[in-house]
């Protein structure tokens, strides 16, 4: 810049003058070293085939010359000098060889036109080629070395702090971009140690100068090797989307074991943004582990249920609901309703799904789905189409201690939106429920099995007075990073240095992410569309394994980078009321179906009367206590299986997994009442449809009501009766009580 000024005195510098006048001297300067390695290659090629008598001839010196000119303007038409230096690869090395040769041909055909005879022995030219690529390509190599750090002994190592010690499992190119950027000037706070890999055919593999050591079985071997010799090693590297969850599962577990830290391995496209700058390696989250392997999803049908269409989500604002909104609105609709009575919730939603291309679209409410009224008056005016029914009370001690409050959310408030959606004729409502209501044995478990029966009801009633809207459940476990999880619960015991606390030992739960569980409810919604394979019954998330607490706590604390129960005690509190133990996705009496869709599954069970559900609803809104003595048996009323996992009265009597029930002389006489009826031989041979055709038409209702105990739900609900295969007097009838009487007499 001030040779620049001294030639031109009135120059005006300014940011950009500055950098095109930087970067035309960078482009000059590489230009005439490019031109002064080519004339001395050509010289050193002449001394290497005549000797150094021939340097001193002129002809020599000029011919030198002339070839330093003929490649100076084949690299100004191919632009050799003018790529990048700092980021030579072995592409750039080969096109530099291919300018090279260009260049040597054409000196090859200029002196042979204009000499008449060879100026130059002809292996001098080769010689030649050899030099140039050695000089030309090790001057850029030099320089990248030299802006990166890669140079063997450097000064600056004397003065550099103590580098962090890593190993990395696999012996890949991941691994190879990792360690390449490591070992850059800027990011050099990290240096990788040894590599792990558990593939034989690569243990005597070396990667930029770091060696396979072994496999992972051998973690705790190479861990103590490291500890001899004084290397303290704090974190095994691993790629969070490479490996099956079991294997990463496994390694997590191996290293904490040995004290190391699992730490996620940067993505390509980071390690390139962040190549000049220095970066903190991220560790592995819960949500790594714990979530279930991709299933390939039909995107193209889930796209077409939703695009152009009227959305509503209900509880919007909530864990399941805001992953909801955020993929439905990715699939194009043309309005979208969202529900919560929570202020705060239904703002940050608005707030990260608002745009400028969404004007209109979005559509935030402030209401509770227990106002019936209110939730009719918004299905009207919005033109409902598809209605996914998040809103609900889930926090089971919390609905312990206000079953009153719960059971109206989740019952009535249930009721109310499905009524609504098929008031308005929507295609559809997806309810999203749990795997609590599978043998419930507290409040919230019972609340959501009602309300699961109820949109059964509804289903098969519209069905049969052929309305077109359906009616889906979606059952599946816990999420992870929802309100209120055991995860995040576990997270801030773990911040504030333990103990973490577990209800027992033996717990287990299911876990999805929340994408995932989403993922496949839109995918459910799709399938539910087939009333045969879906009338009726429960569409069930396959949660793959049950995942014990115990082992998930050690897991989080060994994330975090602490010693299980050495770092961070684990304490076991007991178990809460409304507990349980493990949690089943399927009711002893529901039966298992499987789907031509990985990761669904549908359970079937006995349907209950749409009105007897009615019934139910309007006692819970007549009863005005809070109370758990008069509220909760109302549902249990409805659910004859309940009573063999709650007892009456309050929360603290629910029962916990696997204990003995006492039976009153009350409930001894109502589970004879309730016990499914067997029936002669000669029914329980017959089609059902027939037995409930016969009966139906022979007047007994006494004997329809046994009977439904042991028929599907499907059979009762679906199917229309027959007319009579045979007369009434091959029914069997029932002996009066004037000839019991008489027999026993006798």
């Amino acid at each position: 810049m001030a040779l620049y000024r001294l030639a031109y005195p009135s120059f005006e510098e300014t940011p950009i003058t500055a950098l095109l006048v930087s970067v035309t001297f960078r482009r000059i300067a590489r230009f005439a070293l490019d031109f002064f390695l080519s004339g001395l290659s050509f010289l050193l090629a002449m001394i290497l085939r005549l000797g150094f008598a021939a340097v001193e001839k002129r002809e020599i010196a000029a011919t030198a010359l002339v070839f330093a000119g003929v490649c100076g303007a084949v690299y100004l038409l191919t632009g050799l000098s003018f790529r990048s230096w700092r980021f030579v690869s072995l592409p750039d090395v080969f096109a530099m060889m291919r300018d090279i040769m260009i260049a040597l041909a054409v000196f090859m055909v200029l002196t042979s036109l204009i000499t008449q005879r060879p100026v130059v022995p002809r292996s001098v030219p080769l010689i030649a080629c050899f030099i140039m690529v050695t000089m030309l390509g090790g001057v850029r190599v030099l320089h990248r070395c030299l802006v990166e750090g890669n140079l063997p002994f450097r000064f600056k190592d004397l003065l550099r702090a103590e580098p962090v010690r890593l190993l990395t499992y696999g012996a890949n190119a991941e691994t190879d971009a990792f360690v390449r950027s490591l070992q850059s000037e800027a990011a050099h706070a990290y240096e990788v140690v040894g590599i792990i890999d558990d593939d034989r055919a690569r243990r005597d593999w070396t990667i930029r100068g770091v060696k396979v050591l072994g496999g992972s079985a051998d973690l705790p071997r190479i861990v103590a090797s490291f500890a001899t010799s004084s290397i303290n090693l704090a974190s095994l590297v691993l790629p969070a989307n490479g490996l099956p969850r079991r294997k990463l599962r496994e390694l997590v577990d191996a290293a904490g074991r040995t004290g190391l830290r699992a730490v996620r391995l940067p993505r390509p496209c980071d390690l390139l943004l962040k190549a000049n700058e220095a970066f903190a390696l991220e560790p592995l989250e819960v949500t790594d582990l714990l979530g279930r392997e991709p299933v390939a999803l039909r995107l193209d049908s889930i796209d077409a249920l939703i695009r152009g269409k009227s959305v509503v989500v209900t509880g919007g604002g909530g864990s399941i609901g805001s992953e909801l909104c955020r993929q439905l609105l990715r699939r194009g609709p043309a309005r979208l309703v969202i529900i919560d009575h929570c202020e705060l919730n239904l703002f940050n939603i608005q707030r990260e799904l608002a745009g400028p291309d969404r004007e209109g679209v979005v559509q935030p409410i402030l209401a509770s789905v227990r106002d019936r009224e209110r939730i009719e008056a918004i299905f009207a005016e919005a033109r409902v189409d598809l209605v996914f029914h998040a809103a609900a009370y889930k926090h089971v001690p919390m609905v312990e201690l206000n079953p009153r409050e719960g059971i109206l959310t989740n019952v009535v408030g249930t009721s109310n939106v499905a009524d609504a959606a098929a008031a308005v004729g929507a295609a559809a409502m997806i309810m999203i429920s749990t795997d609590k209501a599978v043998k419930p044995s507290n409040t919230m478990g019972l609340s959501k099995r009602v309300a699961e029966a109820y949109c059964q009801a509804l289903d098969l009633d519209c069905s049969e007075r052929g309305l077109r809207t359906r009616f889906m459940v979606v059952r599946f476990g816990n999420v992870l990073g929802s309100s209120g999880s055991v995860v995040s619960i576990f997270e801030q015991q773990i911040k504030r240095g333990g103990p973490v606390t577990i209800t027992d030992s033996a717990m287990t739960r299911y876990f999805m992410t929340i994408p995932e569980a989403v993922e496949l409810v839109l995918q459910g919604s799709v399938f539910g569309f087939d009333r045969k394979a879906s009338l009726g019954a429960i569409v069930v998330l396959d949660m793959g394994e049950p995942v014990s607490i115990l082992e998930l706590a050690r897991r989080m604390i060994a994330l975090a980078g602490f010693v299980p129960e050495k770092d961070i005690a684990i304490e076991t509190v007991g178990i809460r009321d409304g507990e349980k133990l493990n949690e089943e996705l399927f009711d002893d009496n529901e039966t298992i179906e499987t789907t031509d869709i990985p990761g669904l599954r549908l359970a079937r069970s006995q349907v209950k009367s749409l009105a007897r559900m009615r019934r139910l609803r309007d006692r819970i809104l007549r009863s005005r206590s809070s109370d758990a003595q008069s509220v909760v048996p109302l549902l249990r009323e409805v659910l004859s299986e309940s009573l063999q996992n709650a007892l009456p009265g309050s929360t603290a009597g629910l029962r916990e997994p696997n204990q003995a029930v006492p039976e009153s002389k009350a409930q001894i006489h109502l589970q004879r009442r309730r016990r499914p009826y067997q029936g002669p031989a000669a029914d329980r041979n017959r089609p059902a449809d027939q037995i409930r055709a016969d009966v139906r038409h022979a007047g007994k209702r006494h004997r329809l009501r046994k009977l439904k105990g042991g028929l599907s739900a499907s059979v009762i609900g679906a199917f229309p009766p027959p007319a009579p295969s045979h007369p009434k007097s091959a029914i069997p009838r029932r002996r009066s009580t004037r000839h019991e009487a008489h027999d026993r007499s006798g």
